[in-house]
């Protein structure tokens, strides 16, 4: 499993960028093959225009999504918190793909006052 560095304004770019607080997560993103990436707005798949491209809005997520693709080419949904990123397979169980850096963190926030 992959470790990146995640800013406390990286995690709330990631927040705000969702259209929707259907879930249990603070931010969900999907992306597929072709590296697209959008905020989830419904609980099953997002219906083409309803999907606002983010590629390049947040390098993080870019990063995120490139770590994704990697274990998942033909992409999906992913769950992110604090700790790290998440995809679920049929299980509904979550499996962590990345880690978040937590000491970068929490120093980031220390910097940012």
């Amino acid at each position: 499993m992959r470790e990146i560095k995640l800013t406390a304004q990286e995690a709330a770019q990631l927040i705000q960028l969702q259209k929707t607080r259907k879930w249990d997560w603070p931010a969900v993103f999907s992306a597929n093959s072709q590296g697209s990436i959008w905020a989830g707005t419904t609980y099953s798949r997002t219906p083409v225009e309803d999907r606002e491209e983010l590629r390049d809005l947040v390098p993080v997520l870019n990063r995120i999504r490139d770590l994704y693709l990697g274990q998942r080419e033909q992409g999906g949904r992913m769950f992110i918190d604090l700790q790290g990123a998440y995809y679920k397979e049929k299980s509904n169980q979550p499996i962590k793909f990345v880690s978040f850096d937590a000491e970068y963190f929490f120093k980031s926030l220390e910097n940012s006052k």
